[in-house]
């Protein structure tokens, strides 16, 4: 029986039966509320299984299991700091809806214990936000089984074998779960047309999920710099949109929270955007999980058949809380805001109106694929977009700043204020210091990058100021000035108020952070410097004033290489290196590249490999000779002329094994027996850690049917075990790989067992450029690729014999031709004040 499906679909009873018990409480009838809560622990405990299992599966390597054998593999670490099998759970899509699903039901327990008297309708609208999650997580089949058991599986990204994708996904998820919260107590409050506590009672987890979802994002946003390479951090890809854009709301709710609980003012917007920051989320995973954005985002999942569902979840979950919103917000009655414009709440309020509009167009851009994809499928509509499209990156960066200006000027003013109404002469007062050190130190910092700005805004050839370069100068320096002002004026807040409250000084805190932020962003972008370099391994060259030299390239694993390089400039020197990372996919070896950063107080130097020339990889040439045969190739012509020893070869050709390949049903035969394979014998795997496979074997012979049944256990690396078994009738035999793509086995047939060891040498004539020399590489069966078997050639090149067929007269060798040196392109770049970004 499979537990984590069991435990997974019959958590649908539990959780129909808890919405009901919790209706029928929030309806007057309270003697259900005990055995309401005794089901949603029945709930909780049952996807707390399932989830427990599938954790379990990836530990043990159950690759019979599609999601595990899909994302995990025998050599992924599960070591401090690095557990990738713990991460390959929340790699694909099963796992990171069983892991948001966990979460929400963890947070229920506290969603109950603080709805009080009003627990029923929370609690009702809270597990229909579960039951959105349990659905997904059913049709995505986490425990789905496949037809075979696969001898490995297909492995982690290498991408995502990075410390921060261990804890991103986690943090991200346990966002956007706590998002339910505001959401299950504002529909609650609406139920009830009672507003007095909600925003009391939800505000702590509001700004939980604010600050976790804000945490994931730029943990994020670390692992892309850290990992992919291209230098940066943000690029308005609209997966990572669909975190960014439920966040804007979030701040915006934590915002209008404060107001709402200060003077009971902006209660109807806070309902509306505590739904829309749930129904965001869901709309969010419809776009990233859906497939529909699939050619637009790099980060896109492939659509698994969730389109309807998706669909369906989100316009019911609209249609009921929107309804609901608008049934009630002619009755929502709350203070009047404030009319002073001198106040802190009218520039809360300035600082809301401006996120809004600000994220509604990054939602309207971030959809523009799957509203131009519906449009050009409509006859009248398609001439506006007959293909879809997206939108360019710098419309969002240019959006971004102009947004991020004014809304720095708005944080600054702010901190100048009392929240109720603020003195015109006494505001003028504060202000003025602010604003000379703000303009002083934007001047300084636009003079110190002046030529850089015109550098990076002059059209190609253009040696005059246009009034482009006019224009982007006049933004510069405001810009400046923006997060100076920012900066100073809530650090000066800060300072003044030292004893104020935990609320408070967080708010403050966060805007500081905000204003270094900006900062860290605009001169990294702008300030920072880069230049490519092509040398060859051993050679020298000059970038940014730095001497660098390509030294060597190494295997630090079986799966990972390092290209290594020495820099130095002037007393300082280091090694630095870049890491590529192996996966099979489809049969297929792909490699990942990740950049070496060294870190300085104020900057980064980013050194990224972009590419190296393929003879930086050895290229193997296998071939085979019969006795007489000969080969040309790499400038060489081979002939295979005997062997050393026909004493040896004797002794081989009768204790070399016979290796057959057998599909399931087929069968072969051997000294007179008739075997046939007849399946795979799976009584030993999973027993313990055990992931032993065996073959089920007839061998019939002289009217009477036998069994035997070898077994292959695969060890660490390319490693395995396959003990030769007793074959009725005589000799050995041992199960030496499993096909399964083929559903097929190699079988390895010996006349007596763990044949003697013996040496073979072949004698081969080497022809290149007229001149002939004669080798004798030794293939000696105890001790295969020892030295003797290798043969090196007068270009460097290396000969290696892997074989010797003693029975047939053949042989099989490798060729590694000579390498010439390898060639890397590296881009070496600087990143002034990075650190801000991450600060």
């Amino acid at each position: 029986m499979n537990i984590g499906s069991f435990t997974l679909a019959w958590a649908t009873v539990p959780l129909v039966l808890a919405m009901a018990g919790y209706l029928l409480v929030a309806t007057g009838y309270k003697q259900y509320q005990l055995s309401a809560r005794v089901i949603y622990g029945v709930l909780l405990g049952l996807v707390g299984i399932s989830f427990t299992y599938l954790l379990i599966l990836f530990l043990t390597d159950k690759f019979e299991f599609s999601y595990v054998s899909s994302y995990s593999s025998r050599d992924l670490t599960n070591t401090f700091p690095h557990f990738f099998k713990l991460s390959a759970l929340w790699a694909g899509q099963q796992g990171t809806f069983v892991l948001w699903l966990v979460y929400g039901l963890l947070l229920g327990l506290w969603v109950r214990s603080r709805a009080k008297e009003n627990e029923g309708w929370v609690m009702f609208f809270y597990i229909l936000a579960q039951a959105f999650l349990l659905v997904l997580a059913l049709i995505s089949k986490p425990f789905a089984r496949l037809d075979f058991i696969p001898v490995d599986g297909q492995g982690l990204n290498p991408l995502l074998q990075n410390y921060w994708m261990q804890i991103h996904p986690p943090i991200v998820f346990l966002g956007f779960a706590a998002a339910c919260i505001p959401f299950a107590f504002a529909m609650a409050a609406l139920a009830t047309n009672k507003y007095d506590d909600w925003v009391k009672q939800t505000m702590p987890w509001t700004v939980f999920s604010v600050v976790t979802l804000g945490l994931g994002i730029f943990l994020g946003g670390y692992w892309a710099y850290e990992t992919l390479g291209w230098g940066g951090y943000w690029s308005w890809d609209p997966v990572e949109n669909a975190s960014a854009i439920p966040w804007f709301v979030g701040i915006a709710l934590v915002h209008g929270m404060v107001v709402e609980r200060t003077r009971g003012s902006w209660r109807r917007m806070n309902l509306f955007l505590a739904i829309s920051l749930f129904l965001l989320i869901v709309y969010g995973t419809f776009l990233t999980r859906s497939g529909v954005l699939a050619d637009f985002s790099v980060h896109s999942f492939t659509d698994l058949g969730y389109n309807n569902v998706l669909w369906a979840s989100l316009i019911i979950l609209a249609i009921i809380s929107f309804g609901l919103w608008g049934y009630r917000a002619a009755k929502i009655k709350g203070a009047a805001p404030s009319t002073a414009v001198l106040s802190q709440e009218f520039t809360t309020f300035l600082a809301v109106a401006l996120l809004l509009p600000f994220t509604l167009l990054v939602l309207f851009w971030t959809s523009f694929p799957l509203i131009t994809t519906m449009f050009s499928k409509i006859p009248l509509l398609s001439k506006l977009t007959p293909a879809p499209a997206a939108i360019e990156t710098s419309y969002y960066n240019m959006a971004g700043l102009v947004f991020s200006t004014i809304f720095a000027i708005i944080l600054g003013f702010n901190s100048l204020l009392y929240w109720k109404k603020t003195e015109t002469d006494l505001f003028i007062k504060k202000l003025i210091v602010p604003m000379i050190i703000s303009a002083v130190g934007a001047i300084l910092i636009f003079i110190a990058g002046f030529g850089k700005i015109i550098e990076t805004w002059a059209l190609p050839g253009q040696t005059g100021i246009s009034i482009k370069i006019i224009f982007v100068l006049f933004f510069y320096i405001l810009f400046f000035f923006a997060a100076i002002f920012a900066l100073v004026t809530n650090l000066s807040y800060l300072i003044r108020r030292k004893g104020g409250s935990l609320w408070t000084i967080g708010g403050y805190l966060s805007h500081v952070g905000f204003a270094v932020l900006l900062l860290g962003i605009i001169i990294s972008t702008t300030f920072g410097t880069k230049s490519k370099l092509t040398i060859g391994q051993g050679d020298e060259g000059t970038a940014l004033g730095y001497n660098v030299k390509f030294t060597k390239t190494e295997k630090a694993t079986p799966k990972e290489e390092r290209t290594y390089f020495d820099i130095s400039k002037g007393s300082s020197t280091f090694i630095a290196y870049s890491t590529s990372k192996e996966m099979q996919r489809g049969g297929e070896a792909q490699y990942v590249r990740t950049p070496y950063i060294k870190k300085y107080l104020f900057s980064d130097l980013y050194l990224s490999l972009e590419n190296m020339t393929d003879n930086s990889r050895v290229d193997m040439e296998p071939f085979t000779l019969g006795m007489g045969q000969s080969t040309t190739m790499a400038g060489y012509t081979f002939t295979f002329t005997s062997f050393d020893s026909e004493a040896n070869k004797e002794k081989l050709s009768h204790s070399q094994p016979q290796v057959f390949t057998v599909a399931k049903g087929e069968t072969i035969e051997i000294d007179k027996r008739k075997i046939k394979f007849v399946k795979f014998d799976m009584s030993q795997h999973g027993e313990g850690m055990s992931s032993q496979i065996g073959a089920l074997l007839e061998i019939a012979s002289a009217g009477k049917t036998d069994t035997a049944i070898p077994t292959y256990e695969p060890l660490s690396g390319s490693q395995h075990n396959s003990p030769e078994v007793d074959l009725p009738g005589g000799g050995y035999i041992s199960l030496t790989a499993i096909k399964a793509d083929i559903g097929a086995v190699s079988l390895a047939y010996s006349p007596q067992k763990n044949a003697v060891s013996a040496k073979l040498g072949t004698k081969l004539d080497i022809v290149s450029d007229s001149v002939n020399t004669m080798a004798v590489p030794v293939y000696d069966s105890g001790k295969p690729h020892s030295p003797e078997s290798i043969v090196e050639l007068p270009d460097g090149g290396q000969l290696f014999l892997v074989s010797v067929d003693a029975k047939n007269d053949s042989a099989s060798y490798v060729l590694i031709p000579a390498q010439a040196a390898a060639l890397a392109t590296i881009e070496l770049s600087t990143k002034p004040m990075i650190n801000f970004v991450w600060l």
